[in-house]
């Protein structure tokens, strides 16, 4: 039987311009090149369309957002060279929403009898619960909604054309993810990604790649959509599998940093243990980071000097409050002064270190805010190199969806919510923050002061933020040269 030819489309980058933080990140689209993957070994011809990837440096102006990448035209252009039989788009987060359901009304114009399906990102803290809003998609013209982890069952859903909301969370999870095949990034513009000059995570040398090396956290902090996306479940792969990848794509691509992006890699201390074991023992010549906060509290304390010999550079934690009460709040469990420990000794092992904080969540009052910047200044005081401070924001599948009203299009809920009654005060909190941070910086890290302007001169970061900074200064740059 002839399988029907597949076009995958990742939709443009979408950042608001106030908001430095969180949105204009440029996470690559892995759930989609995992589909590819997995599509490609069952035979189905395909083609990837990376709508920010092709063009990343073109940006467009709407409403109080840039968008990156190629126009609706330039999409159609590329899908009218070759036949098109299903459109498989990609709704990565949740920031994109107003321009991906565009994309879709333009697709469902130019192609009125094709299937047109949209997957859900289950892996990342800005992705989104489809289902939530599933009605708004298939009102732009999706045909069907795919929720939950594409290998086992998209395959299905294309054959069977199924239409409507598909919840592929009843079937069994996908436990043995060292059967998965690795992304399909050849199929990828990823020297477009490289040539940025900017990531997640801060990068080193000038190719990188991300990873998943788990999928899933088995905690329900209320401000996040992963428990919903995942049912609680963490699953994680083999060391030996994950260094398997690394070596590939080394031998491959001569790649030598990656960036584990999966929301809590380090659930099991002993698996990171099992991946640093195998790297040492491979003699594989790479750098790697967890760039997305991690349970810093499940990491043993001797392993984490093994993790640095393995080339572990960088680790980003979540304390996300500095107040146990809001800790509560927020049903998120911390050990704060067992993570100051455990910051203290990344710090002799010479691994740069993140701490993320949720500012403004429900309930927080003044003295939550003064205990989260008291521990803040702990942190600075122990070798902490950098923070991130986030306002909340009520994202579709979260606990707190529903609850805070005042946006009026799903692209508007980034960390930086200036539709919020109190993001001013709570906006001035955290600019106080991180000046109040960085002058802990200087008076008690100077060395990692020193490092990040370095950095900013070179473009090989230290921390996240010199590369956020020189983040901003290129899309201003690139949106007066390469407007549309």
């Amino acid at each position: 039987m002839k399988l029907p030819s597949l076009v995958l489309i990742n939709p443009n980058l979408v950042s608001q311009k106030n908001d430095i933080a969180s949105s204009g990140i440029p996470y690559w689209p892995i759930t989609l090149a995992y589909a590819a993957a997995a599509l490609r070994q069952k035979g189905f011809p395909l083609r990837v369309i990376d709508a920010f990837g092709a063009k990343p440096k073109q940006i467009t102006t709407w409403d109080n957002f840039y968008v990156q990448g190629l126009t609706p035209q330039e999409i159609l252009a590329q899908l009218r060279t070759r036949k098109v039989d299903c459109l498989i788009t990609y709704a990565g987060m949740v920031h994109n929403h107003e321009v991906h359901l565009n994309l879709i009304r333009r697709l469902r114009q130019a192609y009125p009898q094709t299937p047109i399906i949209t997957l859900e990102n289950t892996q990342q803290v800005t992705s989104y619960v489809l289902s939530e809003v599933s009605s708004q998609f298939l009102e732009a013209g999706a045909t069907t909604i795919y929720t939950g982890e594409p290998e086992k069952t998209l395959d299905k859903v294309i054959m069977k054309k199924i239409r409507g909301l598909y919840n592929s969370h009843p079937e069994k999870p996908i436990m043995n993810l060292d059967r998965l095949l690795f992304p399909a990034w050849d199929l990828f513009p990823v020297k477009s990604y490289w040539n940025l000059g900017y990531a997640h995570g801060p990068i080193t040398y000038s190719k990188y790649l991300p990873m998943y090396t788990s999928r899933g956290c088995p905690f329900s902090c209320a401000f996040c959509t992963i428990p919903a996306l995942n049912a609680r479940l963490w699953r994680g792969r083999t060391g030996q599998n994950v260094v398997d990848e690394m070596e590939y794509w080394h031998s491959k691509w001569g790649i030598r940093e990656f960036h584990f992006e999966d929301v809590n890699p380090a659930m099991v201390s002993s698996r990171m243990a099992d991946i640093s074991h195998e790297i040492i023992k491979r003699k594989l010549p790479v750098i790697w980071k967890i760039t997305s906060g991690t349970k810093v509290e499940a990491i043993k304390p001797e392993v984490i000097p093994l993790m640095a010999k393995a080339g572990c550079r960088y680790i980003s934690i979540s304390p996300e409050s500095g107040s146990p009460r809001m800790l509560q709040l927020m049903n998120k469990p911390f050990a704060h002064d067992l993570a100051l420990g455990q910051i203290k000794r990344m710090h002799a092992s010479g691994i740069t270190t993140q701490a993320c904080f949720v500012l403004g969540f429900p309930g927080e009052i003044k003295d939550d805010l003064r205990q989260t910047a008291k521990y803040i200044r702990k942190l600075a005081q122990v070798g902490l190199d950098e923070v991130a401070l986030f306002i909340m924001t009520p994202i579709p599948g979260s606990s707190q969806w529903g609850k805070i009203s005042g946006f009026h299009f799903l692209s508007q809920l980034t960390f930086s919510p200036s539709w919020r009654r109190d993001f001013k005060p709570l906006h001035f909190f955290r600019l106080m923050l991180f000046a109040k941070f960085t002058f802990y910086r200087l008076l008690y890290n100077p060395a990692s002061l020193v490092k990040s302007f370095v950095g900013l001169v070179t473009g090989s970061f230290h921390t996240k933020t010199e590369m956020t900074i020189h983040r901003l200064l290129r899309v201003r740059l690139w949106s007066f040269l390469y407007a549309r």
